[in-house]
């Protein structure tokens, strides 16, 4: 399965709607692709979609692809999941964080992947650059860049002048995600609030009972305003 299939995938799982005529291109062997989900967490709406996307496109379920899902689920250990989805031998991946497409890119480096939910790609090693990935990995990221840290900043500023001190709940921790990406968001968060005159005080929450306690430590620490990124506990 060649780049222009994983950027169909990548497609498929980011657009709704898509309309798109690309003629297949079955194996040589007559074999079905094997598309494996790392971890099989897409929901039904994604799923059908990414489905449908690739049947406009000439591409049946079945006949030209079959999904590997063998029941991986978020909460196993990333090293599990990895090895069962290579011994499944898949000719591409869609992955769900940015540390499956690292570990795949260095466990079989011929073999395509997508990222579907990832964070920081190209901080995270997998990719070059968005616009020229250069490698086996393309699809999405939820953020295009760590700048967009110091911006929530920001924009509470401008809600709120008042603001003195901003809390942070992040809940994207290893494993889920890799310690390089969450170091820049970091960064970006202290960087923007030096110059905003702010107080950030980030606290990661990889479960939600941290979340609990993280809110319980800032009613006692008078936080004016919260900042939710994207995760998968809040």
């Amino acid at each position: 399965m060649n780049r222009r299939d994983a950027v169909l995938v990548s497609l498929a799982l980011g657009t709704s709607g898509l309309s798109l005529r690309v003629p297949a291109q079955p194996r040589k062997d007559g074999k079905p692709y094997r598309i494996a989900l790392v971890p099989d967490a897409l929901g039904p709406t994604a799923l059908k979609t990414l489905i449908d996307t690739l049947r406009e496109a000439g591409r049946v379920e079945g006949t030209d692809f079959v999904l590997v899902r063998a029941g991986l689920q978020y909460g196993q250990p990333w090293d599990v999941l990895f090895k069962r989805a290579v011994d499944e031998k898949p000719d591409l991946i869609v992955a769900g964080a940015t540390n499956g497409a690292r570990a795949f890119q260095k466990m079989i480096p011929t073999t395509p992947v997508v990222l579907w939910g990832g964070g920081l790609p190209i901080q995270a090693g997998v990719v070059d650059s968005l616009a020229h990935p250069g490698r086996s990995v393309t699809g999405i990221t939820m953020y295009g860049d760590s700048a967009v840290f110091g911006k929530y900043l920001q924009l509470l500023r401008d809600a709120k002048p008042s603001i003195r001190r901003v809390g942070v709940i992040w809940s994207q921790v290893p494993p889920f995600s890799l310690r390089e990406e969450m170091e820049h968001a970091f960064l970006q968060f202290r960087g923007a609030a030096q110059q905003l005159g702010l107080e950030v005080r980030i606290i990661e929450a990889g479960q939600p009972e941290d979340v609990d306690a993280a809110i319980a430590k800032w009613s006692a620490d008078a936080i004016d305003a919260l900042v939710l990124p994207v995760g998968r506990s809040v």
